[in-house]
């Protein structure tokens, strides 16, 4: 995935967590002006904006590892080109040994 693509990719989920937080708090304001039983609906809701939280939450941490994994990767390919440049060293220095 390209970075261009990357932003797109989190600008969308930032609109859906947007769009989902303002349904949450529209519920929430819906049911704290309900006259009756609330304890379930309050736990829906709550379950709701727990499980926004965890997303975004997990989003991050996505992001934080796609970082990481990318780091790890370039380090992996510094090290293999040392290690073939040392490769071509030790063959050099064989043959020089040789003669």
């Amino acid at each position: 995935m390209t970075e261009k693509q990357l932003k797109e990719e989190l600008a969308k989920s930032s609109l859906v967590w947007r769009a989902a937080d303002g349904s949450i708090r529209d519920m929430k304001i819906k049911l704290h002006n309900y006259k009756g039983e609330k304890s379930k609906q309050t736990q829906h809701i709550l379950n709701l904006d727990g499980l926004l939280n965890l997303s975004h939450r997990q989003a991050m941490d996505i992001n934080t590892y796609e970082d990481l994994l990318a780091k790890y990767m370039f380090k992996i390919g510094e090290l293999s080109a040392k290690l073939r440049k040392l490769e071509l060293q030790i063959k050099i220095d064989k043959q020089v040994a040789e003669m």
